[in-house]
């Protein structure tokens, strides 16, 4: 916990309200959510989710710096795995 506070990371239960609704919804759900922002309301957000690896191609790396730069008028929360 002291260090979720160090990092001003929110931690969000499965059962917590703010939970996202359609995250919930998925089989393999997490029980903890981290986010380096409050999930004041998640459930009515624009959101995507960005699945690649850890050594994308300069292709691959373009391609995603032009959709969250095309995106980003939309303001959408992006989720990452963090693998």
């Amino acid at each position: 916990m002291e260090e979720l506070i160090k990092a001003n990371c929110f931690v969000y239960y499965y059962y917590y309200d703010y939970y996202p609704r359609l995250l919930r919804e998925c089989v393999d759900s997490p029980l903890l959510v981290y986010s380096k922002k409050p999930l004041f309301d998640w459930n009515n957000c624009r959101v995507i989710s960005i699945i690649g690896t850890r050594q994308p191609s300069s292709r691959g790396i373009a391609f995603c710096e032009k959709l969250v730069d095309d995106l980003s008028y939309y303001n959408p929360v992006i989720v990452s795995g963090l693998a």
